[in-house]
């Protein structure tokens, strides 16, 4: 296991020489009959400021009624960025989620994947900004083919605020989800978005390290 994460460390060292930032994320899931309760907290720095934290807890929720790999979210985040005056500026973000997967078998052409298609609607509620709701559409694919034993994974996501009626923000994750150790799966991959502030598109970029529980 060390060594498939020293490779797979080895062929992401290029990025992150390009990487803002670095990005931690914790993800704790406790399933109870058809019902998962999530937590969830994200640490971001850049350049060795912290700059960003945020807490989420939810429920999901699988919808029998429309098929395997329906799932409903109902979350509540708390979202914290550095305020000007050396404080934080808070943002709460209730959103629900419909999401549906499924799977796709090894062929000429791609290996066996496993697919996610996302919606997510959110209401964001910010200190010192207008309030804003917001929507968000993601593509996920995991290839479950192993690669030095861990999975590769690609994700696109955009974000259209109706507020402003345009999207705001795209997002691109590359990178690897690692088999089981200690009880934990770890993921790392590199996170690009492109957010559109003052009629200019801002670019920041991420080494991501996510452990699930």
């Amino acid at each position: 296991m060390l060594f498939r994460l020293f490779v797979l460390l080895t062929l992401l060292i290029p990025h992150i020489s390009l990487a803002d930032g670095q990005e931690i994320k914790l993800n704790v899931k406790h399933s109870f009959n058809s019902t998962t309760f999530r937590g969830e907290v994200d640490f971001r720095q850049e350049e060795s400021n912290l700059f960003r934290k945020h807490y989420d807890a939810g429920i999901r929720l699988p919808i029998p009624l429309w098929g395997d790999g329906w799932s409903l979210g109902l979350h509540y985040r708390v979202v914290y960025t550095s305020a000007e005056n050396g404080g934080w500026d808070l943002e709460k973000r209730p959103y629900t989620q419909l999401q549906k997967t499924f799977k796709t078998s090894e062929n000429a052409w791609s290996p066996n994947l496993k697919w996610a298609i996302r919606t997510r609607q959110e209401s964001r509620f910010r200190q010192n900004k207008g309030n804003s709701h917001r929507n968000r559409v993601r593509l996920y694919v995991k290839s479950l083919t192993p690669f030095f034993g861990a999975q590769p994974f690609i994700a696109n996501e955009y974000y259209y605020d109706f507020r402003k009626d345009e999207v705001t923000k795209v997002r691109l994750d590359v990178g690897f989800e690692f088999p089981k150790i200690a009880g934990m799966k770890p993921s790392l991959y590199y996170k690009h978005t492109n957010t559109y502030k003052k009629k200019d598109w801002l670019p920041y970029s991420a080494i991501v390290l996510k452990l699930s529980f």
